[in-house]
This record gives structure tokens, C-alpha cells and sequence, in this order.
């Protein structure tokens, strides 16, 4: 007991849960920051795979108005060219988003077993301290 009155274990051990709720805080904010990074980069994926969509299919429409105007039936292999490249890049695309997902949970199963042993590191320390 200090001169003061106030135990010694109380202080330490407020101290300690103190410094455990701030780290606690501050992963739950990391974690939720690097959540709205992979739903933004999803998002950005997903648009830009949306723009180019839609740039290939006005490119397409602009090929078949000039293939019917000058008479010309076999203009067909170009858009089976244009699929193929398109679905490669959506597979592309995908496979990434995949690989950041999977990372993610590595990266958060890591955090998580830091945080477990942490956590029993300060409560061995309060135990021994007692």
C-alpha cells in the first residue's frame, strides 16, 4: 500500500486494462480501415470492369452498323475475340480480389494471435505482480 492509501495492485492493474481497451480500440479501427479498403478496391474493380463493358459493347454496336453498311457478314469473329479478352479480364479481376481477401484473413488471423498472446503476457504480469 502506498502513504497515500491507494493500493498498488488497483493502479496497476487499472493501468494495464487501460493500455488494453486503447490497443483494443485501436485494432478494431485498423481492422474496419482495412475493410473499407478491399470494399473500395471491389468497388473500383467492379466499375472499371463495368466502364469497360460498356466501351466494348458500344464498340461492338459501332462494328456491326459499319460491317451492315458496307455488306460485309463476316465481322463475327471480332466479338468473340472481344468476349474472350473480356471475360480474362473479369477472371483477372476476380482472382485479385481473391488474393487480397485471403491475405486479409491471414493478415487478421495474425493480428489476432498477437493479440492472444498479448493479452495473456499482461495477464501473467498482473498475476505476478499480485
Amino acid at each position: 500500500m502506498r502513504a497515500s492509501g491507494v493500493a498498488e495492485d488497483y493502479s496497476e492493474k487499472s493501468q494495464l486494462l487501460d493500455e488494453l481497451s486503447s490497443v483494443y480500440d485501436d485494432w478494431k479501427k485498423r481492422d474496419k480501415l482495412r475493410l473499407e479498403d478491399v470494399m473500395r478496391e471491389a468497388e473500383r474493380v467492379e466499375t472499371m470492369g463495368a466502364t469497360i463493358r460498356e466501351e466494348a459493347m458500344q464498340s461492338l454496336g459501332k462494328r456491326k452498323k459499319i460491317d451492315q453498311v458496307d455488306g460485309d457478314a463476316g465481322g463475327g469473329n471480332n466479338g468473340g475475340t472481344l468476349a474472350k479478352m473480356m471475360k480474362m479480364m473479369h477472371d483477372d479481376n476476380n482472382a485479385e480480389l481473391e488474393f487480397r481477401k485471403y491475405q486479409y484473413e491471414k493478415d487478421q488471423e495474425e493480428r489476432e494471435a498477437v493479440r492472444s498472446r498479448e493479452y495473456e503476457e499482461r495477464r501473467n504480469s498482473i498475476t505476478h505482480a499480485s
